[in-house]
């Protein structure tokens, strides 16, 4: 294979997804013939992005030396905004972490405050260093990739229409930001986690004080029509069900997220069932805690929630046949409560399904794997574009979002 495009992105690829790989593997698994590969390879060292310390010029005594990215090629950060907090943290071109930090976010923020604390966060990280701040982005909501603008964010209400694009391009310098849902973006960070062995597809669910959701096929995400897919929170399940803070009626959101859930403890609490919970200091989190201590209505509570969101997944099952199925967030504390109300629901409900054949299981990340994800794929365009390769090159660097 000569095509020195295809060559940069197998080499890229494999680097990227992997953490490090060496030109026999890569010769080997895509067919390119090894004086193409040294002759990229050796281009790309001298450019300062690719380090192969056990091997000098073009010969070595070893065959398998390792290939991986220059650390001194750049850094890049990352930003999560929740409800809750910001996260933020910084990585090398190699991505290893330099530094983190968290922001709580006083409840009914103005989007001016938000967007202070976000700079206050970039700062925290970067300190003295050079003005600008190459960074990707995890929204709380949609976003408009044409026009650089968060739509809205059903769960930060003042967090609307914020033109994020030109915002960090003058205060962080980075014309060329990654921008992304957060549920996307931690989409990807599931899909990075299972490596070496990459489904070909993946679905992940995050429910948390929102819901969200994710799809990735073949290592690039389904984005939809100006990056809105997946509002898996906002299907409407029960016309005329109880109201969501998007407007409507019946969603899942409005029936298993923890604003309902706050809700429905406190009708169960106000028709005397007993609950050792503090509802004057109600968290999902201490929620999870109780159901799972055996307290009598935080389990019932909890399980009707899983049959709830169990139903949905089984339909997402039957759209979409992943290979993986991820469940991050507060609720997915449940742990093997709700995995098997999935599992039987997709036993019972998807049409020559085998159950047995899909994997269904928890999220191990951290609260930070969004904010590096973000950082990660801010990475990856920085290296398309210091190539030249449009982004659609090489799919598995951007994810389908540069």
């Amino acid at each position: 294979m000569n095509d020195n495009s295809f060559v940069i992105r197998a080499l890229l690829s494999d680097i990227v997804l992997r953490g490090s790989s060496n030109r026999s593997s890569i010769s080997r698994h895509y067919g390119i013939r090894p004086a193409t590969l040294t002759a990229v390879v050796e281009r790309l060292k001298r450019r300062g992005l690719l380090l192969e310390p056990e091997r000098q010029g073009r010969h070595c005594g070893r065959r398998a030396s390792p290939l991986s990215l220059n650390p001194q090629a750049g850094s890049f950060y990352g930003l999560e905004l929740t409800p809750k907090c910001v996260y933020a943290l910084s990585i090398n071109a190699s991505g290893e972490e330099k530094g983190r930090l968290c922001l709580p976010l006083r409840p009914g923020a103005s989007s001016k405050t938000i967007c202070g604390l976000l700079l206050k966060a970039l700062q925290g990280l970067r300190g003295s260093s050079s003005p600008q701040c190459l960074l990707g982005f995890a929204d709380p909501g949609t976003i408009d990739l044409k026009s650089g603008r968060s739509k809205q964010a059903v769960n930060l209400p003042a967090w609307e229409n914020v033109p994020l694009r030109e915002f960090f391009k003058i205060n962080a310098g980075d014309d060329k930001p990654l921008l992304a849902p957060e549920t996307l973006i931690r989409t990807y960070a599931e899909y990075l986690h299972c490596a070496p062995d990459f489904p070909e597809t993946l679905f992940h669910a995050h429910f948390d004080e929102g819901i969200g959701a994710g799809f990735l096929s073949k290592g690039e995400l389904l984005i939809g029509e100006r990056c809105a897919s997946m509002e898996l929170g906002h299907l409407v399940l029960t016309p005329g069900g109880r109201r969501c803070r998007c407007g409507n009626r019946g969603c899942l959101e409005a029936m298993a997220g923890a604003a309902a859930i706050r809700q429905m403890m406190q009708e169960l609490v106000a028709s005397g069932v007993a609950t050792q919970m503090n509802m004057q200091e109600f968290s999902l989190a201490e929620f999870v805690r109780q159901a799972n201590a055996n307290d009598r209505a935080a389990e019932v509570l909890a399980q009707e929630t899983c049959e709830r969101i169990a139903p949905v997944m089984a339909m997402i099952t039957t759209l979409l046949n992943p290979h993986t199925i991820l469940i991050s967030g507060e609720l997915a504390g449940l742990g093997k409560m709700l995995l098997e109300s999935i599992r039987r629901a997709i036993r019972q409900r998807c049409l020559n399904s085998r159950q047995e054949e899909i994997i269904i299981k928890i999220s191990a990340l951290d609260e930070y794997a969004g904010a590096r994800t973000a950082a990660l794929l801010r990475r990856n365009v920085f290296l398309e574009d210091s190539l030249g390769l449009r982004s659609e090159t090489v799919p598995s660097l951007a994810a389908g979002l540069g």
